[in-house]
């Protein structure tokens, strides 16, 4: 059985963790999501979707790096939150964030 990943997509950082079907860490992956859109009325706060999934993507490449076969990856994300989308899933505007 090969590693299990947990990302969490978070609206400040961006990591996650892959573990060995035992529970036994195998690796650990970090980055800052600066995915703010700036220009915005005072107030609003939002995030560019597309610069997430890069992040996302690049964590992700990191645990994966070296752990062999993954069977599964779970994910979290930020709390309250909207990202309007088209009929194949892809983003139509910014991430308006619980902030």
């Amino acid at each position: 059985m090969g590693a299990l990943i947990g990302l969490d997509i978070g609206t400040t950082t961006i990591c996650g963790v892959a573990v060995a079907p035992g529970g036994e860490v195998l690796a650990c992956a970090e980055k800052a999501n600066d995915s703010a859109v700036e220009g915005l009325a005072p107030g609003r706060l939002e995030q560019d979707p597309t610069r997430i999934r890069r992040q996302a993507f690049q964590v992700l490449r990191r645990l994966a790096a070296g752990v062999g076969q993954i069977d599964a990856i779970g994910f979290t994300g930020q709390m309250h939150g909207m990202l309007r989308v088209d009929a194949t899933c892809r983003p139509r505007g910014n991430l308006v964030t619980w902030q």
